[in-house]
């Protein structure tokens, strides 16, 4: 391969490539990817904490619990202790979602992208989604108690801050949550609103 004058590698010209190879390239840069991206070389593998394969994992819903905990205020060796995880083993499924801070301690990020598969409600009933990141995954818990309160309660309070709302996923969607009174006492009473845990496991 030829060196450019500043003795890097050049890419060979269009002409030189196979056809299958330029179209490929075509294609992808059709598409608003860099050239990099189109020729496919100097990509990274998916991040273990980024793919679904993970959820799986009794030691990563542990992980997700110390990284609550920790949100809360708790050391990462306090919350690690009382969900019954070694530290080591959160850094090495959640340990994106860590720094540490001026003291040299793990401490929270205020966020982050790890993978959650959760509950989710739609007009027919329950569901499973993937939420963006840890923000969207918080709102999601929250409207899941709103829902909670209203039919333990009959107050609505807690559900009107979602009327309008709508839940961000991985897949870059947006899906309204539902508020409607009727709609949820329907989908209570055909038993859609029990279950143990948010979470799948």
């Amino acid at each position: 391969m030829a060196r450019d004058d500043r003795g890097r590698f050049a890419p060979k010209p269009p002409a030189e490539l196979s056809p299958a190879y330029a179209r490929r390239l075509e294609r992808s840069l059709a598409r608003g990817r860099t050239r990099s991206e189109a020729r496919g070389h100097g990509t990274a593998p998916r991040r273990q904490w980024e793919s679904a394969d993970v959820a799986t994992r009794p030691a990563y819903g542990k992980a997700l619990e110390v990284l609550a905990r920790t949100r809360r205020g708790e050391s990462l060796t306090a919350a690690s202790k009382a969900v019954g995880v070694a530290p080591d083993t959160v850094l090495r499924y959640a340990g994106s979602a860590y720094e540490r801070d001026g003291r040299g301690r793990w401490v929270a990020k205020p966020t982050d992208r790890l993978y959650r598969r959760m509950r989710f409600l739609d007009a027919r009933g329950q569901t499973w989604v993937e939420p963006a990141n840890a923000k969207e995954a918080k709102k999601l818990a929250e409207y899941w108690n709103a829902v909670d309160v209203y039919l333990a309660t009959g107050n609505d309070r807690g559900l009107r801050r979602f009327r309008r709302a709508t839940l961000r996923t991985r897949q870059k969607s947006r899906l309204p949550l539902v508020t409607d009174r009727r709609q949820l006492e329907r989908l209570a009473s055909v038993g859609e609103l029990s279950f143990e845990d948010l979470y799948q496991r």
